[in-house]
């Protein structure tokens, strides 16, 4: 996402890639019909606000790095756990990788995430 912005992303841009990448249903995920969102809330506890979004700047790799992403999480969880993957085991494995990553994002350092949650939205899934 680095090079296609020429900036660092923000939090809000990071989860809303990883959630444009969500694959279909498959004998290791469950899947969605529709667009899934993922949320934050920060450890002062207010919910994450972000800013504008840059994100229909990027470019086809930054998608394919993001569904690399979420097959890595698809087949870490899937071995650890002998089951179908999850839209919460996706946000909790996030939530993982973001607080190891102090300087990931531009807007907010890891650390002060404490939850992120998945959601899904009830209209169509967005095209990329």
């Amino acid at each position: 996402m680095h090079d296609d912005l020429d900036a660092v992303p923000t939090l809000a841009e990071f989860l809303e890639v990883i959630a444009i990448a969500i694959p279909g249903t498959s004998d290791k995920f469950e899947g969605t019909s529709s667009h899934p969102v993922f949320t934050a809330k920060l450890t002062n506890g207010h919910d994450y606000q972000g800013q504008t979004s840059r994100v229909w700047d990027l470019n086809d790799a930054t998608f394919a790095a993001a569904d690399s992403l979420n097959a890595l999480i698809i087949e870490s969880v899937t071995a650890a756990h002998g089951r179908t993957v999850t839209l919460t085991d996706i946000a909790v494995a996030l939530l993982q990788l973001l607080r190891r990553q102090d300087r990931l994002l531009a807007d907010i350092a890891g650390a002060d995430v404490s939850s992120i949650s998945a959601q899904v939205n009830s209209g169509p899934s967005p095209a990329r």
